[in-house]
């Protein structure tokens, strides 16, 4: 893994993040934890794995913000889901109360001019996994979006 953001901000432009592995999590390459913050503008994730894992090449786990910018995601894959993206706005410990009303403020998610390349995951959402957020517009993405608990709505 290249970075762990829990409770900081990380901005990054301009950079190319490769060969990144995380092991038994997600976020091969970033792995942002509740409340952290990830800016990434004109960038590429190529070739990171989350290895029984969600999130090839960013996991965001939490009440968290992620802001992407003409991001181009590449040949990353995760042994679960989302082959370079996982959104988990649920997380261990967390009360449906918290769900509701989390301490931190509501995730603040937004993407434009992603490009997304020969991602794959092994159990959906070959580029996007999202759950427990509001949807997404994802274009060009292959993505599954958890409706509840046990269900899962595929789209794209």
């Amino acid at each position: 893994r290249h970075f762990l953001v829990a409770g900081g901000r990380l901005v990054l432009e301009r950079i190319t993040l490769t060969g990144g592995r995380a092991l038994l999590s997600g976020g091969g390459s970033i792995l942002v934890l509740e409340p952290g913050a990830v800016l990434v503008r004109r960038s590429t994730f190529e070739r990171n794995r989350a290895v029984l894992g969600s999130g090839g090449s960013i996991s965001v786990r939490g009440a968290c913000e992620l802001h992407i910018e003409d991001v181009t995601f590449t040949h990353s894959s995760a042994t679960w889901r989302g082959g370079a993206l996982s959104l988990n706005g649920h997380w261990l410990g967390a009360h449906e109360s918290h769900l509701a009303n989390p301490p931190h403020g509501p995730p603040q998610i937004s993407m434009s001019r992603a490009i997304w390349d020969k991602n794959r995951a092994g159990r959906g959402g070959a580029d996007v996994y999202y759950c427990h957020y509001p949807p997404l517009a994802l274009s060009g993405a292959s993505s599954l979006h958890c409706t509840d608990e046990l269900g899962f709505d595929s789209s794209g």
